[in-house]
C-alpha cells in the first residue's frame, strides 16, 4: 500500500485524459476547517480556499505534493479559457458564464448511507450492466473512476462551443436524466443516486487523492490518451434541453409527540413498512445500518400519496430502533434524510413503490 495520501499515476493519467491543452485546468484547494460565511473563523484558521490554474501534469503534481493529506484538491472537468481574477488581481474560481467549451460528460453515482465492501461490489456489477446502455446507443463505454462513496462515469467528446450551443448544459442534464430513468430500478435497489449537477464549471476531487483524515484514495481507470466519441457529440446536440429545476427547501420541521394514527393503522396492513419499521426486509447489498433503514422508511413514506414531510419527520424521529444515535445527530439529520428520500421520487410523482 502506498503510504502517501495520493497516487501520482492516477493524478497524471486523469489530468492528461481531461485534455485541457487549449485552456487551463482550475484547481481548488479546500481546507477541512473552512466554513462558508464565517470570515473571522476562516481568517483565524487560515482556512480560505486556494484557487490555482495549471497547464501541465507537473504543475498539478506540485500542488498535490504540497497539500495532499492536509487539504482536499479539486479540479474542473472542462478547461478554463484563462486564469480568472478578481478586480484586485487575485485568482478566483470560475463561474458558469466563464466556461466557453464543454468536452466531458460526468455521471456521478453515489451510494446512500453506510458504505460497505458488499455494497460496492453490487455497484460494480451494476456498472458492468450499465455499459450496455451506452453501447446500445452506439456510444463508447464510459471511463470509470472510483470515489469514496461510489463511481464516476466519464465520457469524452470533441469540444462543443457554448456560444454556438448555449443549451449544452441542459442537454447534458437530459442525458443524465435519461440514464437515470433507464436504470431507475437498479439504482433504487442499490440505494444509489445520481448527482443532479451538470454545470459546465463542475469540479471533482482530483483523482488519485484522498479527503483529509479519511485517506481513501480515489482511482482513475482510464488511459493517458483520450479518445473522443463523435457519436456522443452528435447525440448530445440532438437531445432536447432539460432546464434546471429549483428544489424547494424543506419547511421547518415540527416533531409531534407521538406517531400519526394513520401510520399505526398502516403498519397493520403494509407488510413492507412493518418489516422496515422493525429493522428487517432490506435485501443484501443495501445499507443495513439504522440510518439506512431511516432513509428507506422515509422514501417508502414519501412515495405514498398525501403524506406530509412533518409526518415523515415525526415517524423517523419517534422510531425506537436507533433512537439514541438519531437524537445525537439532531434535526439536521432528519432534514438530510427526508430531502434525500424526496429527491428519489421521480419528478415529484408520488406513487406507491414496493420494490425494496
Amino acid at each position: 500500500m502506498d503510504p502517501r495520501p495520493y497516487s501520482p499515476n492516477d493524478v497524471t493519467r486523469s489530468h492528461a485524459w481531461l485534455n485541457h491543452n487549449r485552456g487551463y485546468t482550475e484547481v481548488t484547494i479546500l481546507h477541512p476547517l473552512f466554513k462558508p460565511q464565517e470570515q473571522d473563523w476562516n481568517r483565524a484558521h487560515h482556512a480560505w480556499p486556494i484557487t490555482r490554474y495549471v497547464r501541465s501534469n507537473a504543475d498539478l503534481l506540485h500542488f498535490v505534493r504540497t497539500y495532499a493529506g492536509e487539504r482536499m484538491l479539486c479540479f474542473g472537468i472542462n478547461p478554463r479559457p484563462s486564469p480568472l481574477r478578481y478586480e484586485n488581481g487575485g485568482l478566483r474560481s470560475a463561474k458558469e458564464a466563464d466556461i466557453t467549451v464543454s468536452q466531458t460528460l460526468l455521471l456521478d453515482i453515489d451510494l446512500e448511507g453506510t458504505i460497505t465492501t458488499d455494497r460496492l461490489e453490487h455497484l460494480r456489477r451494476f456498472l458492468r450492466r450499465a455499459d450496455e446502455y451506452f453501447t446500445s446507443k452506439g456510444l463508447h463505454r464510459p471511463i470509470r473512476a472510483r470515489t469514496g462513496r461510489g463511481s464516476h462515469l466519464l465520457l469524452a467528446y470533441e469540444a462543443i462551443s457554448v456560444v454556438q450551443h448555449p443549451t449544452i448544459s441542459d442537454q447534458l442534464r437530459t442525458f443524465k436524466e435519461d440514464f437515470r430513468q433507464a436504470n431507475r430500478v437498479d439504482l433504487h435497489r442499490l440505494e444509489a443516486r445520481i448527482d443532479s449537477t451538470q454545470d459546465l464549471r463542475r469540479m471533482v476531487r482530483v483523482y488519485g487523492t484522498a479527503k483529509p483524515r479519511i485517506n481513501v484514495i480515489s482511482r482513475f481507470y482510464g488511459p493517458y490518451q483520450r479518445h473522443n466519441d463523435p457519436a456522443l457529440r452528435e447525440y448530445l446536440l440532438r437531445l432536447p434541453p432539460t432546464p434546471r429545476k429549483a428544489i424547494d427547501p424543506l419547511p421547518n420541521i415540527t416533531i409531534a409527540a407521538k406517531l400519526p394514527q394513520w401510520f399505526e393503522d398502516r403498519l397493520k396492513t403494509d407488510t413492507i413498512l412493518y418489516d422496515l419499521w422493525h429493522g428487517r426486509g432490506k435485501p443484501p447489498g443495501t445499507d443495513q445500518s439504522n440510518s439506512g433503514y431511516d432513509y428507506t422508511i422515509a422514501r417508502h413514506l414519501a412515495s405514498i400519496e398525501d403524506v406530509s414531510t412533518a409526518d415523515i419527520a415525526t415517524i423517523i424521529a419517534v422510531r425506537p430502533t436507533g433512537a439514541g444515535e438519531r437524537a445525537s445527530k439532531g434535526v439536521a439529520y432528519l432534514r438530510r434524510t427526508i430531502m434525500a428520500a424526496l429527491n428519489t421520487i421521480n419528478k415529484g410523482t408520488r406513487t406507491q413503490n414496493t420494490d425494496y
